[in-house]
């Protein structure tokens, strides 16, 4: 059984993975969001993510992995992952944990896991930061998210069972920004 659900718009339904429905406006269901500092990034330039997550009870681990697509050429990849111990909103702040970041693949993935008892998250908490990069031939419009199967990214209780989880994902477009060029007439001075 798969724990994931996916946000298809504000305010519509959301089917779960699970098999049950949730709607996302009536219900303040676990959310992990992926969000972006900014929307666009110049091809060969940087850009950078926060993964956030709120509205959980009895929060034991967490793990997230990162997922990248669309553009219409070149790429966007993940170039660094760091988890955000050292954030005042750090959503174990309060807590003892186990942490580490996998960056043995191109899809970096992060976790945590409290020792002892489990943390309530309300509002939006910081859990890990991290770093696109685009190619120099990048274009296009780029999804990022978290991969949405159970055996990468999941919440679990302080008891070690399965939390549904909501993600929202972040776009960012990859492309030149125009510089206006100004028409001038060339005159010559012949004397």
């Amino acid at each position: 059984m798969r724990n994931v659900m996916k946000v298809l718009a504000a305010g519509t339904l959301v089917v779960c993975l699970s098999g049950g429905l949730v709607y996302a406006e009536d219900a303040a269901a676990p959310t992990l969001t992926v969000i972006g500092d900014q929307k666009t990034i110049l091809p060969g330039r940087t850009g950078t993510f926060e993964v956030r997550i709120q509205d959980v009870q009895n929060l034991g681990a967490l793990q997230v992995k990162i997922e990248i697509s669309g553009g219409q050429q070149g790429t966007l990849t993940v170039k660094s992952m760091t988890i955000a111990k050292t954030d005042p909103n750090y959503v174990f702040a309060s807590a003892e944990t186990f942490s580490a970041v996998d960056s043995s693949g191109p899809q970096m993935r992060a976790g945590a896991v409290v020792v002892g008892d489990g943390v309530d998250v309300g509002e939006s908490k910081i859990f890990a930061t991290f770093i696109v990069e685009a190619s120099r031939d990048a274009v296009g419009t780029y999804t990022v998210t978290l991969v949405e199967n159970e055996a990468q990214t999941f919440l679990r209780d302080a008891n070690a069972v399965a939390i549904q989880v909501l993600i929202k994902s972040s776009q960012v477009t990859v492309g030149s920004v125009a510089v206006p060029t100004k028409d001038r007439k060339r005159t010559t001075n012949r004397g």
